[in-house]
């Protein structure tokens, strides 16, 4: 420690030194106001009952005990033992930005230490105040041997053990004259409950500038008052009136001669005046304990209720007085209150479930995929694109099925996404805007349990049959297997020779969103297909083919958007108890053979290619006549696909084609490539 007339303490082999410490260490205490551990304590009882103490009686005062508590603790973490801590602070700064008027004589200097003693490296306080009574400058500061010091009778002592620091106890003790206080509210205390709209209100003055007057207002949810004279200056009293039920401030300032205010206080008291409160519930749940049916609360005051919905309910929102739609509810009790905590029983139980779908803008012809998954609480996350970017969608619906979500864009206006669920079928329809362009989307809810839907199924994609050589004139094929409980796996190629595949969810009312990216993502296959039983289908649909335009490309650099009604058909492949073979392309039991006619047309191709071919056993296919084009041919009955070759007479190079067989309408379609154009693959009963 330092005196005025700065007599520097010195480092003994015991480890004296005057120190500070942090000020960001007053917000996280080691010990509460006022409390002292065992090793502080016995130091205490050392400093106030030693035979030469030369002070009168010592109070204990909570911020320097905080603030001897923090140094202490500074020391032993930060490992340092000097007069100022590593930031540039002493004791005296310390203290006063703790909130503890010291001697305005004493003035401002962030380094000063008019009030500390400290010892390192000693493991008991015993040993630590006899350290400190060995060295002059201690002693001299703790038993006030100094006049300087006679009247610094309040104090704080703190000790801190830290077994990584280099001395590893650490002991504090500060000591300072009595707050000078200005202005002070000696009654009510702070937080104070009156159960009037009056209340007597005291406190005195200090002698640092004299107090000529005292004045004092109200200030609540009626609004500010106007300030009023209390009687007397050094002490005074006054009579509030004006309270409201609930929180009120009273605030007090004192004033000089010359009409200078020189302090101000407050004080906040709460008005309970009590009023009947009732909550109901309708439906199945509970609420915060105590609060059911007919209860008594403070007017003006704040509470907190919670409604909880039984097993298999939902929180439906509260009504009465207040609405709101949050289980939670935080309210300013008024009188005669009425509140009701809504249940309805869960709409989600069974609309729980993988929602996919496509998203549509206007007449454009492209889509993209939408997926959202719902959980039985309401609650869902999804993905949707917009505007080429991916976006996340997170929320939760309410009761009746309805959301609004604003989704975050860098750099943008959020895009709003508007959802609605009709609880009745379980179809969702979703709208998303920038404001400019809306997007939406309409599918229903995933099939998650055993589907009459399942098995495997052949689908063509035919072309626009112009003769144009704008667009393929192949037919685009797939295979689409459906699982026992709706999972879908597709898998394709275009009549490009693009692959495509897809795995989805079909929905409950029998549709597939089909999508899959194309061409490096800059295009895409989409449409809903449709699984229903009809004369010449068991798939149908519309499903639109976007390719770029790409100038490097062989085939159609331009690009095209080809729109195709897709058709398909249940596929059931032979048994191993059947001689198995085509009767007009169906699978049957009935012997002898058909004859079929393969063709082969546009691609460049300067005629129709027409082959007669026989089907002896569902896989093997005789050619009338094996020399015309080289053609070969292969069924694959376990899947209703075929491949083969032929010679093209235009290029005089070995062609490959592809497709399905519809055995539903008794045909087989496909495509293959020639120069730089899709041509088309079919075969039939001649």
């Amino acid at each position: 420690m330092k005196t005025p007339t700065h007599i520097r303490s010195f480092l003994l082999s015991s480890a004296f030194r005057t120190a500070s410490a942090v000020l960001v260490l007053f917000l996280s205490l080691s010990l509460p106001a006022k409390a002292l551990s065992p090793q502080a304590q016995e130091i205490a009882n050392y400093l106030t009952t030693s035979s030469g103490q030369q002070r009168g009686p010592m109070h204990l005062d909570p911020i320097l005990t905080q603030v001897a508590q923090n140094i202490a603790q500074d020391m032993a973490n930060r490992n340092f033992f000097a007069d100022v801590n590593p930031d540039g602070h002493g004791p005296n700064y310390l203290v006063a930005q703790a909130g503890y008027k010291l001697p305005a004589s004493w003035g401002n200097s962030t380094t000063a230490n008019y009030i500390d003693s400290i010892a390192a490296g000693y493991g008991n306080p015993g040993d630590a105040w006899t350290g400190w009574m060995n060295s002059a400058p201690h002693k001299t500061h703790l038993l006030a041997l100094n006049s300087f010091f006679t009247n610094q009778t309040s104090y704080g002592v703190g000790y801190y053990y830290n077994p990584n620091s280099t001395y590893q106890y650490y002991w504090v003790v500060i000591t300072a004259p009595p707050q000078i206080v200005d202005l002070a509210i000696t009654s009510p205390s702070n937080g104070t409950q009156v159960t009037a709209d009056t209340t007597a209100i005291a406190g005195t003055t200090g002698s640092t500038v004299p107090a000529a007057s005292v004045m004092f207002r109200v200030e609540n949810s009626a609004g500010i008052g106007s300030f009023q004279a209390a009687a007397g200056t050094t002490a005074w009293s006054a009579t509030v009136s004006g309270l409201v039920p609930g929180a009120n401030t009273i605030r007090v300032r004192s004033y000089s001669s010359a009409g200078n205010q020189i302090a101000e206080e407050t004080v906040e008291i709460t008005y309970y005046s009590a009023s009947p409160l009732t909550v109901a519930t309708n439906g199945s749940g509970t609420i915060t304990s105590g609060f059911a049916g007919t209860t008594t609360r403070g007017i003006g005051l704040t509470y907190n209720i919670t409604a909880k919905p039984a097993a298999g309910y939902l929180f439906n929102g509260w009504t009465g007085d207040l609405t709101s739609a949050s289980a939670a509810l935080s309210f300013t009790m008024q009188a005669n209150m009425s509140l009701q905590a809504n249940f309805i029983q869960n709409p989600f139980l069974a609309a729980k479930g993988v929602y996919n779908g496509l998203t549509v803008s206007g007449s454009d012809s492209s889509a993209t995929p939408f997926s959202l998954s719902l959980t039985t609480s309401g609650a869902f996350t999804g993905k949707f694109s917009f505007g080429g970017a991916t976006y996340s969608l997170k929320g939760i619906l309410d009761a009746q099925g309805n959301a609004t979500v604003n989704v975050a864009r860098r750099g943008a206006t959020p895009l709003v996404a508007t959802l609605s669920l009709d609880l009745s079928s379980d179809s969702l329809s979703v709208s998303i805007t920038d404001g400019t362009t809306t997007s939406t989307v309409s599918t229903q809810q995933g099939v998650s349990a055993p589907t009459p839907l399942a098995g495997s199924y052949t689908v063509v994609i035919p072309p626009n049959q112009n003769g144009s050589t704008d667009a393929p004139q192949g037919n685009g094929v797939a295979t689409i297997t459906v699982g026992s409980k709706g999972a879908v796996r597709v898998v394709g190629s275009l009549a490009d020779g693009t692959a495509f595949s897809q795995s989805a969810v079909i929905t409950k009312g029998g549709n597939l969103p089909l999508f899959a990216a194309l061409y490096s993502r800059k295009g895409s296959i989409s449409g809903n297909l449709t699984f229903r039983s009809l004369s010449t289908s068991d798939v149908d649909g519309t499903v639109t083919w976007i390719k770029p335009a790409s100038p490097t490309d062989k085939a159609y650099a331009a690009g095209f958007t080809v729109t195709a009604s897709a058709v398909g058909s249940l596929y059931t492949k032979p048994t191993t108890q059947t001689v198995a073979k085509f009767n007009t392309l169906a699978l049957t039991a009935s012997p002898g053979s058909v004859n079929t006619v393969l063709e082969l047309g546009e691609g460049g191709l300067a005629a129709a290619i027409d082959q007669q071919m026989t089907i002896t056993n569902g896989k093997t296919v005789a050619i009338a006549d094996p020399n015309v084009q080289k053609i070969t041919l292969t069924l694959n009955s376990a899947n209703g696909t075929f491949s083969g070759r032929f010679t093209n007479p235009v290029t005089n190079v070995a062609t490959a084609f592809r497709g399905v067989l519809l055995q539903k309408q008794n045909a087989g379609f496909g495509w293959f490539m020639g120069a730089g154009q899709s041509g088309y693959a079919t075969f039939g009963t001649n």
